[in-house]
């Protein structure tokens, strides 16, 4: 690594920006990073640490999501029943299909 051949942060800056252009880290972020390698770190992965993850997938949270979302197959029943309504009022009555294209369904709660 750069750090440790002794290359200053605004080396290590200029050859990142030289390789990688636009997509380069910011100067502060090559400074913390020098930083942090010059005191012993000796990778770029996330420490491990005791704090809370950014993310909690639980069991619990999927369903409580599941409950917001509905997925299509638990609607179907509130769709087909949408459907004839619509059918009905645009067909008055008759028993012909209005093709679904030219009437847009909106799903309201039953």
């Amino acid at each position: 690594m750069a750090h440790s051949q002794g290359v200053r942060p605004s080396e290590i800056l200029t050859r990142l920006q030289a390789q990688f252009g636009d997509e380069t880290l910011s100067k502060t972020q090559v400074y913390e990073w020098h930083k942090r390698f010059s005191a012993g770190r000796e990778r770029v992965e996330n420490e491990p640490h005791d704090q809370r993850p950014r993310t909690s997938i639980t069991q619990e949270n999927i369903c409580a999501v599941r409950r917001r979302n509905p997925s299509i197959e638990t609607m179907r029943p509130k769709i087909i029943i949408l459907r004839r309504i619509r059918d009905d009022r645009t067909n008055g009555g008759r028993k012909r299909q209005a093709p679904s294209k030219e009437i847009p369904l909106t799903i309201i709660n039953l």
